[in-house]
């Protein structure tokens, strides 16, 4: 099938992508969530990374979980499918660190807590379709972290916030992501690619070439190819598009927020459960 990003967008990945620094991130302390990193590989704990976290900046991480799937499904011997850990800088508008691997769910959730806390306690969601829900639900075990709450606009007030926590992938928001992210790739009306969504990994820009259009209408990975990368890097651009900005709400969304964490003025946005707990209103990261 034909490419489902533009060519020209794809190419100029190519030319961006390079490899990353191997650092392996671990628990320094879990009960205060402080992150060590060290040089070096690990099978389970090592990311690639191209920017480390700035103290100026916010970032967005977000996990494709794998569901054990071949990546073609007419061979039952192809490669299965992979868990992707993307972080995205809100304020460079590129991809900083991967993580990319095979693991329980579980697992995943504390994978995916350890690289969110060391990006200054970033926003952060697992993909909760099918397994999703067990590294959702690890996630939930750490206190403090931002996750992601997605609104239901048919009911604003939902008593049970658990229900509506994390990135839910539907006919209808796949379809978002991929043309946001096909938005953001693309250069300038002037042919510059130096406001775009910048990629430095190689697999991410090989996940690309692969993204086609099937004869269906669907827009999903060619046959023996993967797409985990490049999910998990679309929903991390959702919760940017989606989740506040310490630095950049508006005074009315403050107001807003102080007096209802659910108004509608929000929407839609992300959800932060420590500030159901302050009585005065906190920024942080």
């Amino acid at each position: 099938g034909r490419p489902a990003f533009p060519l020209d967008c794809i190419r100029h990945h190519e030319l961006t992508a390079r490899p990353g620094t191997k650092h392996t991130l671990v628990w320094q302390d879990r009960k205060e969530r402080k992150v060590r990193c060290q040089d070096g590989y690990s099978q389970q704990f090592s990311w690639e990374v191209w920017y480390p976290p700035n103290k100026n900046y916010e970032y967005t991480v977000a996990a494709d979980v794998a569901e054990g799937i071949s990546s073609d499904q007419q061979n039952p011997n192809s490669d299965p499918d992979w868990s992707a850990i993307v972080v995205y800088n809100r304020h460079r508008n590129r991809v900083d660190a991967v993580w990319r691997g095979r693991c329980p769910p579980d697992e995943l959730g504390h994978l995916l807590a350890i690289g969110a806390t060391w990006y200054n306690n970033a926003w952060c969601t697992p993909e909760i379709n099918g397994p999703g829900f067990g590294t959702l639900a690890t996630l939930k075990n750490y206190r403090g972290m931002r996750i992601y709450h997605r609104q239901r606009w048919e009911d604003k007030r939902a008593i049970d916030r658990t229900e509506y926590l994390g990135w839910r992938t539907t006919p209808t928001t796949r379809d978002v992501m991929i043309d946001d992210y096909s938005e953001a790739i693309r250069p300038d009306k002037k042919g510059s690619f130096d406001h775009s969504f910048c990629v430095h990994s190689e697999n991410l820009v090989n996940e690309e070439q692969t993204f086609v259009w099937k004869p269906n209408g669907k827009r999903e990975h060619a046959n023996s190819r993967h797409d985990d990368e490049l999910f998990a890097t679309m929903i991390a651009y959702q919760l940017h598009k989606r989740c506040p900005q310490w630095g950049s709400m508006q005074k009315e969304q403050l107001r807003a927020r102080k007096a209802d964490p659910y108004s509608s003025i929000l929407q839609p946005f992300g959800y932060d459960p420590g500030v159901l707990n302050r009585k005065k209103y906190e920024t942080t990261g």
